[in-house]
C-alpha cells in the first residue's frame, strides 16, 4: 500500500467546536490538542510579574489545566506526557508556576509546505505531456479551488461561551486558554472589566479576545502615576468633603 504524503490544514478554532469538546479525549486527540495549543510564533507572557518567552512550538500550561481540558485525572496526564517524552515527541520543563511543554519537530507538523520534502506530488507530471491536457487540468484546478474556498469557513464560527457578571463576554474554549496563558494572574479581572463596559455603554465588539488584548496593550502604554500625585489627589478629595 502506497503512503499518502502531504498535510491537512486544521483550523485552530476547531477547539471550540462541540465535536472536539466531547470528553474524555483519547490520546490521539490529546496530542493534536497540544499541537493546536502550541505557539505558532514566539510570544512573551507575564507570570507572577516575571517576563517569560514562550517560543514557537511551546505552550505554558499545567497538569491540572490539561486534566480539566481532556476530562482526565492528573495521574493520567502524567502517564501520557511520560509516553510522549519517552518517544521524544515532547519535552517538559516544570516550575512552581506551571509547565512549559515543547513539541519536538514542531516544524514538521506545522510546515507551510504542501508536501513532504523529497516526495513528488500527484499533480507533478512529466513535462512532455500535451499542453492541451494541461490547459484542461488547469481549468479543473480553478474550479476545485473555488469549491474549496467556499468550504474553508466550515469552522469559522466556533462555539463560544458567555463569561463575566453580565454574561456578555463571548469566548471559545481556545480563547479562554489563550487568556489564561497570557494573563495568568488577572485574566478573570480583565473579563469582568470588559463585561461591565459592554453592559454600561452598549458597545459591541467583533472579537472579545482581541478587545481584551488591545486594552492590555493600551494599559501597558500608559505612564504610571506618581505616588505624590495620588497623595495630592487624596488630600484634595478629603479637603473638599469637609466643606460639603
Amino acid at each position: 500500500m502506497s503512503k499518502n504524503y502531504g498535510y491537512v490544514k486544521l483550523y485552530r478554532d476547531i477547539q471550540g467546536h462541540y465535536l472536539w469538546l466531547e470528553k474524555p479525549f483519547d490520546r490521539g486527540r490529546a496530542f493534536l490538542d497540544l499541537l493546536l495549543l502550541a505557539n505558532h510564533s514566539d510570544k512573551k507572557i507575564l507570570i507572577n510579574g516575571n517576563l517569560k518567552i514562550i517560543k514557537r512550538g511551546q505552550l505554558f500550561t499545567s497538569r491540572k489545566t490539561l486534566a480539566d481540558r481532556w476530562g482526565w485525572d492528573v495521574k493520567k496526564v502524567d502517564r501520557f506526557l511520560k509516553v510522549l517524552k519517552d518517544d521524544n515527541m515532547v519535552t517538559a520543563k516544570g516550575t512552581a508556576d506551571g509547565t512549559t511543554l515543547t513539541i519536538e519537530n514542531y516544524g514538521v507538523y506545522q510546515s507551510d509546505e504542501d508536501t513532504t520534502e523529497g516526495h513528488q506530488r500527484p499533480d507533478q507530471r512529466d513535462s512532455k505531456e500535451d499542453t492541451t491536457e494541461d490547459s484542461g487540468r488547469d481549468t479543473n484546478n480553478k474550479d476545485n479551488k473555488e469549491k474549496k474556498d467556499k468550504k474553508d469557513n466550515i469552522y469559522s464560527s466556533p462555539c463560544r461561551h458567555k463569561y463575566g457578571e453580565y454574561n456578555n463576554v463571548l469566548l471559545s474554549d481556545a480563547d479562554l486558554e489563550k487568556l489564561k496563558a497570557e494573563f495568568p494572574l488577572d485574566y478573570e479581572e480583565r473579563i469582568e472589566r470588559l463585561s461591565c463596559y459592554i453592559a454600561s455603554t452598549g458597545k459591541k465588539y467583533k472579537n472579545h479576545l482581541a478587545t481584551i488584548r488591545n486594552w492590555a496593550k493600551k494599559d501597558k502604554a500608559k505612564p504610571p502615576q506618581s505616588k505624590s500625585t495620588n497623595a495630592t489627589d487624596d488630600f484634595m478629595l478629603q479637603l473638599q468633603s469637609m466643606y460639603e
